[in-house]
């Protein structure tokens, strides 16, 4: 068995269209809609972590090339904390996100 110093992410883990027995990890209070690996990168950085994208497929979901990211802490974790961190950052940027697409929305209403 290898031994890495980075833990192995997969964006399924966080999504809100998988149930648990398919692969989510965190609550549906905490997952986001169709996350990427590019997204799970910048909520890793942003938590001061260091995260690489490679290729790949989740096994039970061989089919979807989503990528994984390799995800190493600044101090040594459990992969359960790590994955419930990066998933809150998820959620808060994915907030930003419709937060700001709602105003953008309501001032291509105003101009009509």
């Amino acid at each position: 068995m290898i031994r890495r110093e980075a833990a192995v992410i997969w964006p399924g883990y966080f999504s809100k269209n998988l149930s648990r027995k398919q692969g989510r990890r965190v609550p549906l209070s905490l997952a986001v809609r169709n996350p990427s690996g590019e997204t799970l990168i910048e909520a890793a950085e942003s938590l001061g972590m260091t995260a690489q994208l490679e290729e790949g497929a989740h096994p039970s979901t061989w089919w979807r090339g989503t990528g994984k990211v390799l995800v190493t802490p600044r101090k040594k974790t459990t992969k359960n904390v790590l994955i419930t961190a990066i998933a809150r950052k998820l959620l808060e940027k994915e907030e930003i996100r419709l937060r700001e697409r709602a105003r953008e929305k309501r001032k291509r209403s105003r101009r009509r």
